[in-house]
């Protein structure tokens, strides 16, 4: 930190580091979703490959309006039961969870509680933010315009504190969203543990 000469007390610029839960069933498109943002919007797999174990990148962040940036540590997580056991380890501490579901195959809505649940209970005392990511928006069928569908959504949303996004990864549409809201909430939890500290 640096002081002024107005007793003000100023921040040098800060690089805060977050590990991001990328989570939800097999083939809802986490791996491209991760790697189309990685890549700036370059890259969509054309074949699709199961994930097997958690595949790690990393994508820095600015922080809009600040001079702060967010280094987000991706983990990509497989998205069958039969595999979370091999990878428990990985899902452990994490600040930021990102559930994805896929808007052509409703069940996949409806399996995002298992996933979140299973994050939250391996974040421990981390208090992670929660994202519901709708994906492959271009696929949108009769069931994603239902009043079914937004009660579904709303009640996922109320239950975790999360906020809701809707993408599309193969048309590059509402990517960076997302993970510009939960870098800057969790850059607001690092400044207000700050002035909690610094009032203290």
């Amino acid at each position: 930190m640096v002081v002024n000469n107005s007793n003000v007390v100023q921040r040098r610029p800060t690089t805060l580091r977050a590990k991001v839960l990328i989570v939800g069933d097999e083939k809802v498109g986490k791996t491209s979703i991760v790697q189309m943002l990685t890549s700036d919007g370059a890259h969509f797999p054309k074949q699709y490959n199961m994930t097997v174990s958690v595949d790690e990148s990393i994508k820095n962040s600015l922080v809009p309006g600040s001079s702060d940036s967010v280094e987000m540590y991706f983990f990509d997580c497989p998205g069958k039961d039969i595999l979370y056991s091999k990878n428990e380890v990985f899902w452990e501490n994490a600040s930021i969870i990102i559930a994805v579901f896929d808007f052509s195959q409703p069940n996949t809505l409806r399996n995002v509680s298992k996933w979140i649940d299973r994050a939250i209970k391996q974040a421990g005392d981390s208090n992670p933010i929660c994202m519901l990511v709708g994906n492959k928006k271009d696929l949108d069928n009769d069931f994603f315009n239902t009043p079914e569908r937004a009660h579904d959504v709303d009640s996922l949303s109320k239950k975790y504190g999360a906020t809701y996004f809707e993408v599309s990864a193969k048309e590059n549409t509402g990517l960076e969203e997302p993970f510009r809201s939960a870098c800057q909430l969790y850059h607001e939890h690092f400044l207000n543990r700050i002035s909690s500290l610094t009032s203290g």
